[in-house]
C-alpha cells in the first residue's frame, strides 16, 4: 500500500520499525476480512508507537472511505477512536456506518459515547433517537426530518375546520333558545340590517363552551350520529384552545360510547394533559403505545408533551416514530383513509397503485381478506417473498384461512418452476434459494432429495447433511404413521376375535418398522390363544427381520453417496457383527 510504502522509507528507529510491521500485518488482516483480529494488530502498534500508529491508522480510514466496505471501516475507525477517545465527531460517524451495517445496538453506544463527551452535539443528539427508533437517517438529513415536529406547538389533532360552522350554528341556537326563555323589553327590537350582518357560521365573539356542551347532549339525545359527531368538533376545538375542562368531559362522553376506539382514548389522555396532569397523560400514553405500538396520534403527541416537559430525547424518538409511521402511510394519521384509498384503486384495477399503498402497510393490516387480496397481487406480479410473509401473516391471523393455504401452495408450485428454469441454466444457487422457500412452505421428500442432489453439487457439505437428516426424519415419519395405521386395524379385529386377521396386521406393521413392543403383542396374542409353539419360530423370525433391519442401516455407503454426503468411512465388518449380536432380541418362550 502506497501509505505503508513512504512509512517505510521514513522508518529509522527499532520501536517504529516494530509498530510498521504491526502496522502491515493489521493491513493484511484486514484486507483478508479478518477485521477483530486486524484491530488487534493496530491496538499492539499504539501500544509500541503511539503516534506513528494513530497517524497510520488515520490515513488508512482515509483512504477506505469511498471503498465500500463498511465492516472493514468500521473495523479501521473504531481503532482510530480508541487511539483517539475524546474525537466525538469521529464517533458519531462510525455510529452512522454501524447503522448502515445493520448494527443498531453498536450505534446506540458509540453515540452515546460521543454525547458523554459533548452532550449538545449537532448530531449525535438527533442520530441516538433516531437509531433507537430503528431509523436509517443520519445527521443532516436526521435533523430535517423531524423540524417541523419540534417547531410544533399545539396537538396533532384530525382536520375538524369544515364541521365548525354545524357548531356554531347550533352555539347561536342555543342562545335564541336562552332569550326566549327570558321577558323580552317591549322598546327592544333587532333591526333588520343586524339580523342580515349576522353570519351563523362564524365564530362568535364570545363562545359558551360548558352550555354548548350541555346543550348538545340535551338537543341531540335521538340523533346518536349527530351528536357524537358535534362533541368531537367541540373536544378538538377545545384542546386546540386549552379549554381543558370541557375538552375532558366530551372526550369523557364519547369514550364511554366507544371504548375501544383508540383515537378517544388518545384524545381524552390529550385533554388530561391541560388539567395539570401532564405526567399522567405521559404515563398513560407510554401505557396506550405499549399495546399499539404504531398509533400515530399517541406517538406524535407523545413526543409534543415530551418536549413540553424538556426532555429531549425521547421527544425526538417519538418524532422519529412518527416520521417513520407516516412515511409508511402517506402522511395519513388515520390508516382506514389509506386503506380507502387502496380500495378506490383497486376497484378501479390500478393494481399497481393499489399494492403501493398497501405493501408498506402489510406489518399493520389486521384484516385476513384484505391480507389475502395484497398477497394475490404480490403473486400476480411474481414477487413470490412478499406474497410468501403475507400469507404466513394471514394464517397466524386465522390458521383456518382456506384462501391462503390454497394460494401458499401456488406460491410453492412457483418456487418450484423457477427452480427448474434456474438449473437448467444452471443457475445452482439461485435453485437452491428456491428449493428452500419451496420446502419452508411445505417440505416433500422429493423436493428435499432434489435439494441434496444441488448441494452435492455446489460441494455444500454442511447443509447437504442436514438435509440428508432431514430426509430420514421424514421418511421414518411416513413408516410411523404406516405403522401406525396397520396397528389400528390389528387392535380393531383383536377386539372383534379375529384374531387372525390381527396376526397379519401385527405382521405387516413389524415389516414397515420392527419393533420389539409389536413383537411382545404378538407372542401376547399367541399365548392368549393356546398357540406358544408358534412363539421360538416367531421369535426366530422377528430376529432375523430385526437383523436385515440394522444391516440396512449399517450397510456402507457408495463411493459417491460419501463424496456427496461428505461421511467418514464405514466401520469395519466385525465391529458391526458385534453390535448386532448386543442388539439382538432374546428369545421369548
Amino acid at each position: 500500500m502506497n501509505i505503508l510504502d513512504q512509512l517505510r522509507k521514513s522508518v529509522t528507529t527499532d520501536s517504529e520499525s516494530e509498530a510498521l510491521a504491526l502496522l502491515e500485518r493489521g493491513k493484511q488482516l484486514l484486507d483478508s476480512h479478518f477485521y477483530d483480529r486486524s484491530m488487534i494488530e493496530f491496538s499492539k502498534a499504539m501500544q509500541v508507537h503511539r503516534e506513528l500508529a494513530s497517524k497510520t491508522v488515520a490515513d488508512i480510514y482515509r483512504d477506505m472511505q469511498g471503498s465500500g466496505d463498511l465492516s472493514a471501516l468500521i473495523s479501521v475507525g473504531s481503532s482510530l477512536l480508541s487511539m483517539n477517545p475524546d474525537n466525538v465527531d469521529l464517533a458519531n460517524a462510525i455510529g452512522n456506518l454501524c447503522r448502515k451495517n445493520g448494527d443498531w445496538n453498536q450505534a446506540i453506544s458509540l453515540y452515546e459515547h460521543c454525547l458523554r463527551l459533548k452532550p449538545k452535539h449537532n448530531y449525535a443528539t438527533y442520530n441516538l433517537p433516531a437509531t433507537i427508533a430503528r431509523l436509517e437517517l443520519a445527521d443532516s438529513v436526521a435533523v430535517q426530518a423531524i423540524r417541523e415536529y419540534e417547531q410544533r406547538t399545539s396537538f396533532y389533532l384530525p382536520d375538524y375546520q369544515e364541521d365548525l360552522p354545524e357548531l356554531w350554528e347550533l352555539h347561536h341556537d342555543m342562545l335564541d333558545a336562552e332569550e326566549e326563555d327570558f321577558e323580552e323589553d317591549d322598546s327592544f327590537e333587532l333591526d333588520d340590517v343586524t339580523e342580515e350582518e349576522f353570519d351563523e357560521s362564524v365564530e362568535p365573539d364570545e363562545v359558551h363552551w360548558q352550555s354548548l356542551f350541555d346543550y348538545i347532549l340535551n338537543d341531540t339525545k335521538e340523533d346518536l350520529s349527530l351528536r357524537q359527531k358535534l362533541l368531537l368538533t367541540l373536544g378538538f376545538c377545545c384542546l386546540d384552545r386549552k379549554i381543558a375542562d370541557v375538552a375532558r368531559e366530551c372526550f369523557d362522553q364519547l369514550s364511554g360510547e366507544n371504548s375501544k376506539d383508540l383515537n378517544l382514548s388518545c384524545f381524552w389522555i390529550l385533554s388530561l394533559s391541560q388539567t395539570g396532569k401532564r405526567q399522567d397523560a405521559i404515563d398513560k400514553l407510554v401505557q396506550l403505545l405499549g399495546k399499539y405500538p404504531n398509533h400515530r396520534y399517541a406517538n406524535a403527541n407523545l413526543g409534543l408533551l415530551y418536549q413540553q416537559a424538556e426532555r429531549v430525547m425521547p421527544a425526538r424518538r417519538h418524532f422519529f416514530i412518527t416520521h417513520k409511521l407516516l412515511q409508511r402511510s402517506q402522511g395519513y394519521f388515520d390508516l382506514e383513509e389509506c386503506f380507502q384509498r387502496g380500495e378506490e384503486y383497486f376497484e378501479r384495477q390500478n393494481f399497481k397503485r393499489a399494492l403501493e399503498i398497501y405493501q408498506p402497510l402489510i406489518p399493520e393490516i389486521e384484516s385476513v381478506e384484505l391480507l389475502n387480496r395484497i398477497g394475490h397481487l404480490l403473486l400476480q406480479k411474481n414477487n413470490l417473498d412478499d406474497a410468501y410473509k403475507v400469507f404466513q401473516r394471514a394464517l397466524r391471523k386465522d390458521r383456518s384461512n382456506k384462501v391462503a393455504r390454497q394460494e401458499l401452495k401456488a406460491v410453492r408450485e412457483a418456487y418450484l418452476e423457477m427452480a427448474e428454469t434456474d438449473l437448467k441454466k444452471p443457475d445452482l444457487k439461485a435453485a437452491v434459494y428456491k428449493l428452500e422457500q419451496a420446502i419452508a412452505i411445505l417440505p416433500t421428500i422429493k423436493v428435499l432429495k432434489q435439494l441434496f442432489i444441488v448441494y452435492g453439487d455446489l460441494e455444500d457439505w454442511k447443509p447437504q447433511r442436514e438435509i440428508k437428516k432431514k430426509i430420514r426424519e421424514m421418511e421414518e415419519a411416513e413408516l410411523e404413521r404406516q405403522q401406525q395405521q396397520l396397528l389400528e386395524k390389528a387392535v380393531q379385529a383383536e377386539v372383534s376375535k379375529d384374531y387372525k386377521s390381527a396376526m397379519t396386521s401385527y405382521e405387516q406393521a413389524l415389516r414397515v418398522l420392527p419393533k420389539r413392543g409389536i413383537f411382545l403383542r404378538m407372542v401376547s396374542l399367541c399365548e392368549k390363544n393356546n398357540k406358544e409353539e408358534m412363539v421360538p419360530r416367531l421369535t426366530s423370525w422377528f430376529n432375523q427381520l430385526e437383523e436385515d433391519y440394522q444391516r440396512q442401516e449399517l450397510e456402507p455407503l457408495t463411493k459417491e453417496e460419501m463424496v456427496l454426503a461428505d461421511e467418514p468411512s464405514p466401520e469395519p465388518e466385525k465391529v458391526r457383527r458385534k453390535k448386532r449380536k448386543r442388539r439382538k432380541a432374546k428369545s421369548v418362550e
